[in-house]
């Protein structure tokens, strides 16, 4: 059931080259006077220079003092399930997972050449023992420059994803065509239907179909997350039924 990211792989950092000799660009920005009467003269236009530098690191200092901040990935949460308050991880850092790199398939052309994603796991939570608790695993995959995610199956699992950060129009989920594609995990790329994402875009395989993604840029790794939301545990619902009409047998008579 969709063993390469269910089982867990994926992602080194990608970083691309300045041109050489780098120069830094600089925006250019209407300036429009305005003369003693009030009326709007000529526009002349001025060079404004655009930082390049990556955002600071918000200070938190001032917040510290305030409030207590916890650094750590677990706190003391009501855990519904065993009608208790657990210790439980409930936030996982980007920088304390471990990504692995996700496998090539055989299947793939010599265009489509041979760069795989990266993919990491942050959550990974069974089923519960009460079926009203269904388990999930969330994590994150990156795709560097023209990257494939090869196509896979979800079996019986649901599984959504979010476009973290891409080229806009360059990251690509395609489905498998029901109609033509019969066998469970097969993917005809000749019937898939394909939709071209960016920045900020959700998609989701509902269980039972095969999906692959590509991300066609040339310069830009796309960076997603998702979430497989495992199916529920029949024998524990049909037990509960089971339960509840023996329950409800009970009251009546």
């Amino acid at each position: 059931i969709n063993s390469d990211l269910y089982n867990m792989p994926v992602i080194k950092s990608y970083s691309l080259a300045q041109p050489t000799p780098y120069k830094e660009r600089k925006a250019m920005a209407r300036v429009v006077s305005v003369d003693g009467k009030g009326k709007r003269g000529k526009g002349a236009t001025a060079a404004a220079s655009v930082p390049t530098s990556p955002t600071k690191k918000f200070d938190s200092s001032k917040l510290r003092k305030k409030y207590n901040y916890n650094d750590g990935e677990e706190t003391t949460v009501w855990d519904e399930e065993n009608d208790t308050a657990s210790e439980l991880k409930v936030v996982s850092y980007k920088k304390s997972l471990q990504p692995r790199r996700l496998p090539l398939a055989k299947s793939r052309t010599k265009s489509e050449g041979k760069v795989v994603g990266m993919a990491a796991q942050a959550f990974n939570i069974p089923n519960g023992n009460k079926p009203a608790f269904v388990g999930y695993i969330m994590g994150n995959l990156t795709l560097p420059p023209k990257g494939i995610k090869d196509s896979e199956g979800v079996g019986m699992c649901a599984q959504v994803f979010t476009v973290v950060s891409c080229q806009p129009l360059a990251m690509e989920v395609a489905y498998s065509d029901p109609e033509h594609d019969l066998e469970e995990n097969t993917f005809n790329p000749e019937t898939a239907e394909r939709f071209l994402l960016q920045k900020g875009d959700m998609f989701r395989i509902p269980p039972g179909n095969s999906y692959r993604l590509c991300n066609h840029s040339k310069s830009d790794e796309a960076f997603l997350t998702w979430t497989i939301v495992r199916p529920a545990n029949v024998s524990l619902i049909k037990e509960q039924l089971k339960q509840d009409e023996a329950s409800q047998t009970s009251t009546l008579s």
